[in-house]
This record gives C-alpha cells, structure tokens and sequence, in this order.
C-alpha cells in the first residue's frame, strides 16, 4: 500500500510539474526558462518529503550541472523549507519544558527551515540568548519510508538495468541512508558538534556554536545563538560580495573554506561532511560559522595516511604508486581485477593523468570518482565506504567554492594544502634553496655526492621518514657554535639530538677524554671509569639500586625489555603510541613514524619494513594521558611482561603526573615491571631525570646521550632483582635457562664512561645550570610567541627547561597523534632552511636543544633570525596571516 501510495504521488507530481513546465516555458527566454524550471524542481523536492530535500541541497552546489537560475532555487532547500505547523510547534516546546521551565522566549518563525529540522531564536531564563533546532513532526516516519522506498527502486533498477551498476547505486544509497537516518538524532549531534568545536577551540577564522548538551534531547538541541551573512547570499561570487560589504576577497574565503574542510579531514579525521553554504554564516571579514553538524564523518588513522599519500603520488605525478595505493585504500579488489592487473593499471593511470595532470582547471571530485568507478565495474571490482564518505564532503565543499569564485582552479588550490603535510619539498621551494645552497655549501653538496655512492648514514645524510635535503658536513664545533666544511658558522639548536647539555667540546669533557686516552683507551674489561660513571648515575637517579651499561639508548631499551621478558615470563609489551625506544623492532612499533586504531585504543602498526609482524603482535598500545590506558593494562596483565615509556615525552615536552602516578599503581598492584626511558630526559629536564619531579620510582629507567659526554653510551639502571636478570649464577646451564644475554665489546668502555663521568659530575656539581637553562628558555619561548602574534601566524611554541618545539598549527595538541596528523611540515622544513640564510642551524623536524653555552645574545639572533624567516614565508605563501 505504501508503494502504491508513494508511486502515486510521484506520478502525479511528475505530470503536475511537466504540465506546467509546457504552460509555462512557451515563448519564454532561455533565462526565463530556467527559472521556471528552477521553481519547479524546488517545488517537486518540496511535494516529495526530505529525503528529496536532501538531494536537491546536494544539487543546490553543483553550479557545473545547473545554470544559475536554477541554482538560485535549489538554494532554497538549504535553510528555506516550508516549517511545521504552529500547533506542533507549540506542542514540542510544551512538552520539552514538561518538568522544568528552561525557555522564556522563543520566537515562532523560524531563522532556518530544512529537510529534518527547523532552527528557533530562543532566550533562556538565565537570559542567554540560543537557537533551538527542532526535528520536525512526522519527518522520522516519513524520512524512513521513502527511504525503504527508493531503496527497494534502486534494487530493482539495479538488477533489469545492469548499464546502471557503473554508478554503484547500491552502495552509495546506502551511506546516504546511514547519513539522513543519523540526523534524525539530536544527541548524536550535539556530541559531534561539541567534538569539532573542541578540535577548533580559539582557531583564527572559524567558530562552531557552543552546545548545550544538558538541556539537549534526541529530538531538541539547544545551541549558542550566532549571527552572520548566510553562506547562499556569498555564493554569487565578486559582485556579490562587494554587494553585501563584505570586506574579505573570494580567493580568501575560497582558501579558507579548504582549509577548514581539509584540516577536519587529514589532521582530525572527524568531519562535517555536509558544507554546503545553508551550514555557514559569514561575518564581514570573512570569518566562518558553522552549522548543523547532523551529517559528520570519521576516518582512521589509515585511511587518513592513505589518502594523504595518494595525493601526495598525484602531485609527483607517480601514476603507478597512486594506482596502488588508491587500489589497497580505496578499492574492494575482485580476482577479476588482479587477474586483469595489467589492463586495469593502465586504464587507471590513464584516469588519473586525465583527472590530475589534463583538465586540473576544471577538476572535481565527482567527476573523478565517476570515471574511477566506471572502471572498477569492468572487473566487478568497487569502492570502499571510505572513499565515498570522503566524496560526499569533497563534492559539497568543491560546489560551494566555485560558486563565490568561479575562476578558481580546485587542483591547485587542493594540491597547495596537501603538500602541507607532505615531508618533502615543493617545486617552489625546491628552486629557492637549491640556489641558496649551491652558492652557500658547495663544498657540503659536493661531499653528499661523495658519501652517497659508499655510505648510508640514516641519521643525518639519508634519514628514514625525515629526509635531509640539503646535509652539512661540520668540520668544528664549540660551545653552541657549529662551523661548516664551507666556513659557515651557525648558532645551533640541533645539540647532537640531546647529548651536549654544557655545549660542544666542553673543557671537563675534552680533559677527561684527553686522560682516558692517554692511559690507552680499553673496552671489554674492566676499568675504574665505568665504577665512577655508574656510582654517579646510581646516586642521581632515585630508582637505582644497580645498572648495566651498553653502547645507546636504543641497545638500552632492547635490554630493558629482555631482563623483564626474563623476569616474568611472559612476552607481551606495552608501550605508548608516539614513543620512540630506539630502532629496534619493538622500539619504533607505533611509534614517530605511524600510528592506528582509535584515540582512547590504539592498535599496533610496524613502524618501518624489516618489522616482524610477531613482535607487532605482542605489543599492546597505550595513549599517554589517557584513562582508559589503565583499563587496557588491567585487561592484558595476565600477559604482559612490562610497560615501557617516556615519562615525558620528547615529541610533546609535557608530562601528566596524575596519569603516570595511576599507571605506576596498575603496575604495582598487578606486578608488572614498570620501565621509564629517560634517554632524552635523564640528567636534562633535571639531574634526577623526570621521576624525580613526579616523585615516582620505576622498576628500570633507561639512559644515553648525556651519560656519554657525546660519546656513544647507553645504561639500563633500576631494582636489582631485576638487573640481576643479567648476572650470570656461575653456572652455565642456569645461565641459559634463566638468565639474559646483554654482552657487547664497547659497552663500559673507558673513553665514553670517562666523557660521561665528567659532564654527569659537573651537572652534580653545578646544579644552578638547571635554572639558568629554564630561565633562557622562558625567555626565549616568550620572544618567539612575540614574533608568531606580530606576524599573526599559526604556531604553537612550547619549551621546558632546555628542550623546545614549533607546531604550526592553531591547537596545542593533547595526545602524540593529534601532533603528528596535525603539522605542518612543509613549514617546519622550509623554517629550518630559513634559518640557515640567518646562520641559525637545526632539525629540519625534530625536538630543539639549547645548552649551557647559549647565552642570551645567541638566543636573541635565534629571534631575530625566526622573526626574518616568519616574514620571508609569509611573502612566499609557505605559511599565512591571520592577524585580520
């Protein structure tokens, strides 16, 4: 009967609509016409139910299929829908205030009308003035069955018309379904709209109303009440914004609607995937509301590294490694399609250099996705969900733009913001340093090409994920001064990744090294150094009882994790996602490199090739600072062998003692060893290492860089029953039942225990260092926030005793992965050769040290040289201003 019914409506507003469209287009204009037929469609969207009105808002951006009278009528369905009728009104604001009188004012005509529901001005009797976004009587059972309708149409066209099943009806009805279902739900909005709000939370040019989730229901959301220039009054383009006074260009608006889009999409993964100009208001200097978080989308981590590194393939014009990596994200593969891999890849590489490299002018989303599928059909192959969850956005957000500038070239614009978050240089940037470069380290550029055909240096010549375009060659360095093999002399912020708190070639340490040397440097025996260096260490940090030395934090790591593997026989490690322990395989699993699962339950991922799945699949992952990490250690303790971490995480430079206070009682309560790698952190953020200053005493704590002196030097130190996992029981056959192997030749050796003895020393010695480095860089951390607020640029700067980082992006992040999808790296990059042209040298991408050695005049020339290099990229378009 409900078919008969819905046919019945649909033939006669098909006959109704074409009856008038012949009355009324005879002898009409071609303008004239179109506005007829503009009326009409609105008018048959609107006789047909919101399932219709929803289609037509997504046809309301795509001003490439309709002129724009046309246009101008669809537009109405955004915000523009007949309301309900005043009796229902006045029924569901009586019912909502049932129990408790929460309004004291609302008007009856609503400020918005659309598809599901109808927005109210409303002041509160606390007198805060609100919206109150209403679902509309009757929409629920009427959304739903014209939904079960056209989805019994589209199976039946599917399966007699098989020239359909290119367009994959089937599977995109059904995300829309899941979308329009979904906003039927006020609750569920009102937690995305607070989620996406905290994302944006004090961004430059966006603002997302505030909502007020306790006052909220399934069917009622009460919100912070804005105002602005509504977005379909700003889509008419120049004219039309000069019309409406708007003081912002289109271009402006254009590159921030991008933005803002594509910041929800590769940094948060959580987007609203509906942008069409109904859910915008703009102020008069461009800046942008958004509204109406009913259709929001969420991608994986995965997906969001997949997507980035698809684009990127695109932009070099790498057609294969974009086929597969579109095919492995993006396709469900059929064995028709791999047994056809050859025709296929072809076809596909066609695509792509037609979509990206032929007509990038005139570029769409839709456009591609429609060729992309038409292939896919041949080999019975199609997309996966995630691609057209991305599309849906991708294709409302494109519509919206070249409405306000027609002129606008999508491709160039998108390929701008993705190689943002690319690792690599662009063109642009390319030609600018290399010119820089060759007439500046010739000798540096000559000695690469040199070490390139006999040496792979992945520290610093050939670095993993992190690449160095242009490498120096050093041939001195002293105090915080570092001197090129062209004569360059730079103030560095690189300290050697850690180990040089007192600066480069410190007097004690040159002597220590010079008398250790002369006594004849010896390793693999015993020497009176390694007994100096550890009664050192084991004094200084307050969980030491003994220690055992080796050659590197990483080695210190790999044998921290045996000795408790040993100890509680078991073989299941925790880690935090973002935490480096040195590359081992264990060490870099989830760690800089890649991350995956869900925030609050991250799952391991291989942070390199060469990682054995096995060892992937014995780790557990926890998120620093998160509580539900607790849980996951409760839930694993019966397997788990220890739980490794930084206590202060060099990547982020803050700590959450609570957090590690409540991990440091799990542990303890189910007897897990705990183990904290201070490497970074140990004798740095102060002479105790961080446990010190969060009062807590881990099983083991593992050391480097500066218990070396600049020297290679690792330690493990902690309990010794632990320790003496590694200590032999003078029997052989015990040894290898219960004991762990942790030889090496130069472990102790008497020129880095000498080194090391003699900076660990003079620290203990001269513990006011620790305040003169924490009162340079909060002088430091000031000046710069000077420099990014006078520029009015997005940076986030954050330094802790003698450690520092740039983020350039508007949020401070909580969690490692909010950092990592979250930067710019192209700025970072361009900023650390910037800095170069100003003799300031460090890390392309890295964590910044400064020393003993700088003083505040070296410090000062790093602002100046920031303060030039901000400029100089803002000029270039690297980075932008949002100072208006």
């Amino acid at each position: 009967m409900i078919y008969i019914k819905w046919l019945m409506l649909l033939v006669l507003n098909l006959i109704r609509h074409i009856f008038f469209y012949f009355i009324y287009t005879f002898n009409k204009s071609k303008i004239e016409v179109n506005h007829i037929r503009g009326k009409l469609l609105h008018s048959f969207f609107l006789s047909m139910g919101p399932v219709y009105i929803k289609i037509g808002q997504v046809l309301s951006t795509r001003s490439d299929l309709f002129p724009p009278e046309i246009i101008i009528w669809l537009q109405k369905l955004q915000d523009d829908v007949p309301s309900m009728k005043q009796v229902e009104f006045e029924r569901v604001i009586k019912q909502f205030q049932k129990h408790k009188k929460i309004i004291k004012e609302i008007s009856t005509t609503p400020v918005a009308s659309a598809s599901i529901a109808q927005v109210h001005r409303a002041i509160l009797v606390d007198g805060t003035i609100v919206a109150i976004k209403i679902v509309k009587n009757g929409v629920k059972s009427s959304l739903k069955t014209n939904l079960k309708i056209l989805s019994q149409i589209i199976f039946i066209s599917d399966f007699v018309m098989p020239k359909l099943r290119p367009l994959q009806l089937k599977t995109r009805f059904k995300d829309f379904e899941r979308l329009l279902l979904g906003q039927l739900d006020m609750n569920r909005e009102a937690n995305d709209m607070e989620g996406i709000r905290n994302n944006f939370e004090n961004h430059p040019f966006l603002y997302i109303p505030k909502p007020f989730k306790n006052l909220s229901n399934s069917n009622l959301l009460v919100m912070e009440y804005v105002e602005g220039i509504p977005g379909k009054k700003v889509v008419s383009g120049l004219s039309g914004l000069k019309s409406i006074d708007m003081d912002c260009t289109p271009s402006k608006l254009v590159y921030r609607l991008i933005e803002v889009l594509f910041t929800m999409i590769y940094m948060d993964g959580y987007f609203h995937a509906d942008p069409h100009p109904g859910n915008f208001l703009f102020t008069n200097k461009g800046k942008l509301n958004l509204l109406d978080f009913g259709i929001v989308e969420r991608l994986t981590e995965s997906e969001k590294w997949y997507l980035s590194s698809f684009y990127y393939a695109v932009i070099r014009k790498e057609w294969q490694i974009a086929l597969e990596r579109f095919t492995r994200c993006f396709v469900v593969a059929s064995k028709e399609l791999y047994d056809n891999w050859d025709i296929y890849k072809k076809e596909m590489i066609s695509c792509l250099r037609e979509h990206f490299e032929t007509v990038t002018n005139t570029w769409n989303t839709s456009e591609f996705t429609r060729s992309v599928v038409t292939i896919l059909t041949k080999y019975n192959a199609k997309e996966k969900t995630n691609w057209t969850k991305i599309e849906l956005a991708l294709v409302s957000i494109e519509g919206f733009i070249t409405q306000i500038d027609p002129s606008v070239d999508l491709w160039e614009l998108s390929k701008k913001f993705n190689e943002r978050y690319s690792l690599y240089l662009s063109d642009k940037l390319k030609i600018i340093f290399d010119k820089h470069h060759h007439e500046t380290i010739p000798l540096s550029l000559k000695l690469e090409k040199e070490a390139d055909n006999i040496l792979v240096a992945p520290t610093h010549l050939h670095r993993y994920f992190l690449p160095a375009h242009y490498p120096l060659f050093f041939k001195e360095a002293k105090g915080c001064i570092l001197v090129d093999v062209d004569g360059n002399e730079y103030v560095e912020l690189h300290g050697g990744y850690g180990p040089y708190i007192l600066g480069y070639g410190h007097h004690v340490v040159k002597d220590a090294i010079a008398e250790a040397s002369k006594l004849g440097s010896v390793c693999a025996l015993g020497n009176l150094y390694e007994i100096k260096l550890m009664k050192l260490i084991v004094d200084a940090i307050p969980s030491a009882q003994k220690g055992i030395f080796c050659n590197s934090g990483t080695e210190g790591c790999h044998i921290a994790i045996s000795l408790c593997k040993a100890f509680t026989k078991k073989d299941v490690v925790a880690k935090c996602e973002g935490h480096y322990h040195g590359f081992s395989d264990q060490g870099t699993v989830s760690s800089w490199f890649r991350v995956d699962g869900e925030l609050d339950d991250p799952i391991p991922i291989a942070g390199s090739a060469g990682v054995s799945k096995s060892i992937v699949s014995k780790t557990v992952v926890l998120q620093y600072g998160h509580p539900k990490s607790v849980e996951k250690i409760i839930n694993n303790a019966d397997k788990l062998a220890c739980v490794i971490l930084e206590p202060m995480p060099a990547s982020m430079l803050s700590y959450d003692k609570k957090w590690l206070i409540s991990i440091h009682d799990v542990c303890s309560k189910y007897k897990i060893p705990l183990v904290f790698d201070e490497v970074v952190t140990g004798f740095r953020i102060g002479y105790g290492g961080v446990q010190e200053l969060v009062g807590i005493n881990p099983d083991l704590t593992v050391l480097g860089k500066i218990i070396g002196g600049g020297l290679p030097c690792g330690a493990v130190v902690g309990c010794s029953k632990i320790i003496d996992m590694a200590k032999s029981t003078l029997d052989a056959f015990r040894d290898w039942e219960t004991k762990v192997f942790t030889g090496g030749t130069l472990s102790g050796n008497t020129l880095s225990c000498a080194a090391g003895a003699a900076q660990v020393n003079y620290l203990r010695k001269n513990m006011d260092i620790y305040e003169r480095l924490d009162n340079n860089m909060k002088w430091l951390m000031n000046e710069l926030k000077n420099v990014i607020n006078k520029h009015g640029i997005i940076c986030k700067v954050n330094g802790v005793g003698s450690l520092f980082t740039l983020n350039f992006r508007f949020r401070k992040p909580k969690y490692y992965r909010e950092k990592f999808s979250g930067s710019n790296f192209k700025a970072n990059v361009a900023l650390a050769y910037y800095m170069r042209k100003y003799n300031i040298y460090m890390a392309e991408l890295h964590t910044y040290f400064i020393s003993a050695a700088h003083t505040l005049e070296h410090l000062q020339k790093v602002v100046e040289s920031f303060d030039l290099s901000i400029e100089i990229m803002l000029n270039e378009g690297i980075i932008n201003s949002y100072k208006n």
